[in-house]
């Protein structure tokens, strides 16, 4: 989990740094593989030494966090964005980061729907 979170750190770090859309689409995209690792390892973490949980659940949520890898690097650049048009950079606590600007990917709008209509 410590190793996926610095992965994630690193992605977040270069989407911030990012000079072109394309940069900032492949961090996007890239992401998604240590946020895989921190939430299987959280839930085998929980399952081994918490012994809590539901097994069906436990199985529910990492299969779902798969698809959702897959996904990602099915969709061109990233499954949040069908496309990334440009970038803002704006400041930030003294420093440049960049803000990305496209086209939502109509998969997460209706994953939005799905989970909005569930509350």
């Amino acid at each position: 989990m410590a190793a996926g979170t610095a992965g994630v750190g690193f992605f977040e770090l270069a989407m911030m740094l990012a000079e072109t859309p394309e940069a900032y689409g492949r961090a996007m995209r890239w992401v998604h593989l240590p946020l895989w690792v921190v939430v299987v390892s959280l839930v085998l973490f929980i399952r081994h030494y918490l012994r809590a949980g539901r097994l069906w659940l436990a199985w529910t949520v990492c299969v779902m966090r798969t698809l959702s890898l897959i996904l990602n690097f099915v969709f061109t650049p990233n499954l949040h964005y069908r496309e990334i048009v440009s970038l803002d950079h704006l400041r930030f606590l003294g420093e440049t980061i960049a803000v990305a600007k496209g086209v939502p990917n109509p998969w997460m709008l209706s994953c939005s729907a799905i989970i909005i209509s569930w509350n």
